[in-house]
Parts: structure tokens; C-alpha cells; sequence
């Protein structure tokens, strides 16, 4: 309540992220979020960010000032999957993970055709051509650390260890390269849900400025990248 009115007051606009893709919306689970949405709605909370397209039609219905953001997570693509989704009407925007920066015809298409507008992750330091990408955010997202899920982390950077390791090729945009995608994309997105505040905090200058810092690291979040990426630019 005070992060939405303070992000009021210098009008900012505050989302609440609802996009555990494993949360199963039993009738508890979603009278606990609506609890949660009229207090929030009373203290000018701008909308919500959710990775099931369904829940969208309910937030719609019971909150129609709310703008409705389709996450990564939803892992929606495809320029026919997406042109359907607009036809519904409900979602705002659609953010499109980083692989988008390697296909700016088709995102050209989808923003000729659709009103939603389209972002992307523009700082992802993941591999090229992860298989994991987009798992990773899942499991990130969805965890409460124990000893089963700590068993499951050290696994899972085992796993990413043994792929290819080309994070300098990786679809990403950097600081200085904003401008050559104005006309693309509506939203940059900035990855680093698991970055200290200092650090978030020097990515968001870099794009903000639209300076490259001196290394990598300093802009990209490591993903599913186990050491920084200590590569100068």
C-alpha cells in the first residue's frame, strides 16, 4: 500500500506480479488475491502482470480499470498465437523474451497487426540458443529454498554448466543500441529479480542514459549464467 501511493504521488505506475506459472488457482488461492487487489485498487495500483492468459478474463471482469500485462512466462511467441490473443481484448501488453531480437520481421508483423504492445528483455546474459531459457525464470520464480530445492539448484547449475557457454552472442540489446529498436519494440524490459539493489540499480542507469558500462556484467544479468560476464564491451 505505501509502494502504490508513493508511486502515485510521482507518477510512476505500480503492477502487482502475479505470474507464478505453478500456483493453482483454487477458489482460497484466488478470494486471497482479490483481498489483496480491492485493497490495492484503493490505493491506485496501476495493474497486474500474470502468466496464465485465463486469469486475465477474471482480472478483466472484477477490475476494469486494471491494466493486464502477459508475462515471459507465458511463453507466447508465436506471431498467430499472439494475433489471436489481441483479439480477446484483455491484455495491454505482451513481453517477448530476448530470442525476439533475432526476429524483428516478425515483431514488425505483430505490431502492424495488433494493439497490444509489445516488449522484450533486452539485458538477458543467457546462453545462445538456451534450451532452458524461460525454465529458468520458472524456477526461479517458484521456489521456497529447503534441502530437496537446494539439491534441485545445485543440479540445475550443473546442467547449464555443460551448455554451450556463448553469453557475448546472446539477443541482447545494449544501452547504447536502444535507439535502433524505438520503432520496434514499446517496452525494454530489464531482467534481475535476483540482483542486489546496487547492481539493479546500475543496470537501470545504464539503459536510462543509454551508456554501455565498461564491462558486460555491469548491464546484462546473468541468466542462467553461473559467474558474471566479465567481458568488456
Amino acid at each position: 500500500i505505501k509502494v502504490c501511493d508513493f508511486l502515485y504521488n510521482i507518477h510512476i505506475e505500480s503492477y502487482v506480479l502475479l505470474n507464478g506459472s505453478t500456483v493453482l488457482l483454487t477458489d482460497e488461492v484466488i478470494n486471497n488475491i482479490k483481498k489483496m487487489l480491492d485493497r490495492l485498487n484503493d490505493h491506485h495500483l496501476t495493474g497486474v502482470i500474470i502468466s496464465n492468459p485465463i486469469f486475465g478474463d477474471w482480472i478483466k471482469n472484477n477490475y476494469s480499470n486494471f491494466k493486464i500485462k502477459l508475462s515471459v512466462l507465458s511463453n507466447i511467441n508465436r506471431l498467430e498465437s499472439i494475433k489471436q490473443l489481441d483479439t480477446l481484448d484483455i491484455f495491454d501488453e505482451i513481453c517477448l523474451s530476448n530470442s525476439a531480437i533475432n526476429k524483428i520481421e516478425e515483431v514488425k508483423e505483430i505490431k502492424k497487426e495488433c494493439k497490444m504492445k509489445i516488449g522484450v528483455i533486452v539485458n538477458s546474459g543467457c546462453r545462445q540458443d538456451c534450451p532452458l531459457y524461460g525454465w529458468h525464470h520458472q524456477f526461479f520464480s517458484n521456489r521456497n529454498m529447503g534441502h530437496q530445492t537446494e539439491q534441485l539448484e545445485k543440479s540445475f547449475w550443473n546442467m547449464t554448466l555443460k551448455l554451450r557457454q556463448d553469453c557475448e552472442n546472446s539477443p541482447h540489446i545494449l544501452p547504447e543500441d536502444l535507439y535502433k529498436y524505438d520503432d520496434i519494440f514499446d517496452i525494454f524490459k530489464l531482467e534481475g529479480r535476483d540482483l542486489s539493489t546496487p547492481i539493479l540499480m546500475s543496470h537501470i542507469a545504464s539503459y536510462v542514459n543509454r551508456i554501455n558500462p565498461k564491462k558486460l556484467w555491469l548491464c546484462n544479468a546473468g541468466s542462467c549464467q553461473k559467474d558474471r560476464l566479465d567481458i568488456k564491451i
